[in-house]
């Protein structure tokens, strides 16, 4: 009970960022997902920064600007610099050896917004949340970690909808 009471702020915002992760893998369209996920890292670097957890708040920051740009199609260049920002942090803010999870994760879903689309986009969505998940639990966000695991089954059914609509 004291994670929750010492941290209650950041856990609270833990828990909006809940309900932006599941509004974010229900949709089927791609633009509203990226918009979703660019508010859900916003919230989600200000939870972290409460929690001291330094390396996912600096992640999480630039993933909002990276989600948001990823809308346009026509910035796949810029794919490199958020991975390169990614890799510089790692080394700026390394502490455990957890903190390069939010980073790995951070990676593939960079690759994955600008390079991917529909299905293939959310099956490399697949592996980045589960990086984000051990990453949540071992720092203790509730909130997120809940998020996570609600987002893998999610984005499983997203998935076999989108698997469903070929179909027709």
């Amino acid at each position: 009970m004291s994670i929750i009471v010492d941290n209650l702020w950041a856990q609270i915002l833990g828990f909006i960022v809940l309900f932006l992760g599941i509004a974010s893998f229900l949709q089927k369209k791609d633009v509203p997902l990226k918009g979703l996920l660019s508010v859900q890292s916003f919230v989600l670097a200000v939870h972290y920064l409460l929690m001291g957890a330094y390396t996912g708040a600096v992640a999480s920051s630039i993933s909002g600007i990276r989600n948001f740009l990823s809308i346009w199609t026509n910035l796949k260049p810029f794919a490199f610099v958020f991975i390169t920002l990614y890799v510089v942090i790692g080394f700026l803010n390394y502490d455990q050896w957890y903190d390069f999870l939010p980073l790995a994760a951070s990676i593939f879903s960079t690759y994955a917004l600008f390079y991917l689309n529909g299905l293939y986009m959310r099956y490399v969505f697949l592996l980045s949340i589960s990086f984000y998940l051990v990453f949540n639990v071992l720092v203790g966000s509730i909130g997120p970690a809940i998020m996570e695991s609600v987002q893998l089954c999610v984005n499983m059914v997203t998935i076999y909808r989108l698997k469903a609509d070929e179909k027709y």
